[in-house]
Order: C-alpha cells, then structure tokens, then sequence
C-alpha cells in the first residue's frame, strides 16, 4: 500500500512539473492576454483569421445572424467553451482540458487546426483597428455567437469585408464595450455567453 502511495505521488509531481515547464515560454504580452475577457477559457491559435468581437449581425430566418467581420492575421484566441462543432470541441477539452494553462504553445490546441483550415471567426483585441476597451454585460436577448463560425471574404451587409454567419444565442452575454447599447433596433452584436 506504501508503495502504491509513493508511486501516486511522483506520478502527480511529474505532472506538475510538465504542467509548469510547459506555460514557461509563454509571454501573455506577446499574444495580448490581458485584453482576453474574463469570461472566456482559451487557447492561442496564429494564422488568418475573422475577427467579430465588435460586428453588428442581421438576424436570418433559420436561427443564425450574419455578421459584418473584418479579417487579421497574427495570433487569437479561442473560447473552448464555445466552439461550434461539437467533435472540435471535445477533441479540445481532451487535449487542453484547462486552456492555456494545457496548452501555451500557438496552435498547439486541436481547436487551432480547425481555425487554420479556412477563415474563421476568434478574438483577438483587434489593435490596431480597434481599441478594446473591455466588455460590457447584457442582460438576456438576441446576440451572435461567433466563436468558430466560419466566414466568407464577401462584403457584409453592413460594408465590412468579411461576412461570418453565426449561431444566435438569447441569453445573458458580454459584448465589446463601447460598441453601442446592448439592444440595436434593426440588427444586434457579437457576443459571448456569461
């Protein structure tokens, strides 16, 4: 039984020191971690990708909305809790069970070689094109969820240069402060779910 002890222990410290050598070369300021909102667990991803964390949608018939995105390359970050299909998305809690903290490397997560297959929708801060200033919280009403929504390089309604066509979700949810109200009369935001 003594043996058995000892084993579980050095089995958990090794995994300790994994964990911590593992987050070692990682520099938040090189990937903008303190502009992420708090309420998003995530992991970095590089390469090309939608940005919609400030996009006004036009709600559809079937559910979705379409957002006015604009497109960036460099790093972003993906909410794990809200991929949009469902195999990335449990293939991702698999891998990097507690986001950056399982994995630290750029496109190190599952979740990243999805993002990278085509245009999709992440966050990022969206300097220099704009200034995140934070979110702001709404209470419950319509807004789109457009973490991993896939996108198009079409002109939006709204003008913008990429279209993102995004689930929509109906309850309380953050969205980029200083955007505007949380309730639009003819279209409504991109948002994250609280």
């Amino acid at each position: 039984m003594i043996n058995l002890t000892i084993i579980l222990i050095i089995i958990v410290i090794v995994i300790a020191v994994i964990l911590i050598r593992n987050t070692e070369n990682f520099e938040p300021k090189d990937v903008g971690l303190a502009s992420v909102p708090q309420n998003m667990v995530f992991v970095p991803c590089e390469g090309d990708y939608a940005l919609c964390y400030y996009a006004k949608c036009k709600l559809n018939d079937d559910g979705t909305a379409d957002c006015g995105c604009q497109e960036f390359n460099g790093p972003s970050f993906v909410d794990v809790d809200n991929i949009i299909p469902s195999d990335v998305k449990e293939a991702n809690k698999r891998s990097c069970p507690y986001g950056l903290v399982s994995c630290p490397h750029m496109n190190e997560a599952p979740v990243c070689d999805y993002v990278n297959s085509g245009l999709t929708s992440t966050f990022s801060s969206g300097a220099p094109k704009f200034t995140f200033e934070g979110t702001q919280t709404c209470p419950s009403g319509p807004y789109a969820n457009c973490m991993t929504a896939q996108c198009k390089r079409e002109t939006a309604w709204d003008g913008s240069p990429v279209t993102c066509r995004c689930p929509v979700g109906y309850d309380k949810h953050t969205i980029a402060k200083g955007v505007g109200s949380c309730q639009q009369e003819d279209s409504i935001w991109s948002g994250v779910p609280e």
